[in-house]
């Protein structure tokens, strides 16, 4: 059966809202123009909505702050049955309202009903919280999904050069081998055999290291932790290098999202180096700020760089990236002791993205 709802349970449950209600009896003069409106019943929130006390037949224009602009807003509800307000509570006007500490807007229907218009106000600071704490989450979301595109299109890259292209150069390793086994190579065409034989190991050793890098590798790191999005960097890198490389963080500027990024790309495409040429057994990764830079050494004990490198796509890439901030990149031997020193240097206001 149904019930109906009684005027206190109605009360009660208007009281209850958190948004201000209240209701006006407009008040009229002898040319029946409304002059102003007098405060017939409230809730808790907009009582508590004033520094000054709520009181009935309270006068908007001795309450209101700009009463003529809310008494249009009572005329145009009065005359076509609703009107919409924005108001937005700021500097000095904050100290005529209790509940408020900061800047804020308001949402403010004003209705008209009988003999009565009702005023319904929202907080639109926490429907704006609220918008932009899922925003942040569907981003975060969307940068899970992208990053999970990224790693299954890379393993998919790796599957395929495993189990062709790899195939492919270990079947003409194994054609080449049997033929200087078997042919009766002249010096000069066994020479040139051994060499082939030489570069086709070098090179599925080197695409063995790239299909374990893709494999392995969920390309870019997205934490917004800087240390730890490093450190996922550096063990990611640990079965290529066959040990884990050491690493420290000296920071005293802020670094922006691109920055960090292009740092773990450098840590990453250095380590990658390593484990390629240098022959080494261990690896040590300095970030720091100092004197209005951040750098990024990367130093190993491996074999050394060659006096005339040939120049490589990946550290091509690395320079652009400093560049890019307006630093430098350079990769030579170390003064005292074996191995190679890489050093990726940017501005401190580049790294915070400071104008």
């Amino acid at each position: 059966m149904n019930e109906v709802l009684s005027y206190e349970a109605l009360r009660s449950i208007v009281d209850a809202m958190p948004g201000s209600v209240a209701v006006h009896a407009p008040v009229f003069d002898e040319h029946d123009h409304i002059v102003d409106a007098r405060l017939r019943w409230w809730n808790s929130s907009y009582g508590a909505l004033h520094t000054k006390k709520s009181i009935v037949d309270q006068s908007m224009r001795a309450v209101y702050f700009e009463p003529d602009n809310a008494l249009d807003y009572v005329r145009q509800a009065w005359e076509s049955g609703s009107a919409h307000q924005y108001f937005s509570i700021e500097g000095d006007v904050l100290a005529r309202y209790e509940m408020f500490d900061e800047p804020i807007t308001l949402s403010v229907d004003w209705i008209r009903l009988g003999s009565h218009v009702i005023e319904i106000g929202e907080n639109l600071t926490l429907l704006t919280d609220i918008q932009r704490q899922l925003a942040s989450s569907d981003l975060e979301l969307l940068e899970a999904w992208r990053i999970q595109q990224i790693t299954e299109t890379k393993q998919r890259v790796a599957r395929d050069m495993h189990d062709s292209v790899m195939q492919r150069l270990l079947a003409v390793g194994m054609g080449v081998r049997q033929s200087i086994n078997t042919l009766d190579l002249s010096p000069k065409n066994r020479r040139y055999a051994e060499s082939l034989q030489r570069n086709l190991e070098e090179a599925i050793a080197e695409l063995r290291l790239m299909v374990d890098a893709l494999a392995s590798n969920p390309e870019p790191v997205r934490s917004t932790d800087f240390e730890i999005g490093l450190n996922q960097v550096v063990t990611s890198s640990e079965p290529l290098l066959g040990f884990r490389a050491d690493f420290s963080l000296s920071l005293t500027c802020d670094v922006s999202s691109q920055v960090r990024d292009d740092i773990h790309a450098v840590v990453r495409e250095s380590l990658a180096n390593v484990a390629k040429h240098a022959s080494a057994t261990r690896t040590y990764i300095r970030v720091e700020c100092n004197l209005g830079y951040l750098t990024v050494n990367v130093l190993d004990d491996g074999v050394g760089i060659s006096p005339s490198p040939k120049p490589g796509h990946g550290l091509a890439n690395l320079r652009h990236r400093a560049e890019a901030h307006g630093g430098t990149m350079t990769i030579r031997a170390r003064s005292s002791h074996p191995g190679t020193r890489l050093a990726w240097r940017i501005p401190c206001s580049e790294a915070s993205g400071e104008e």
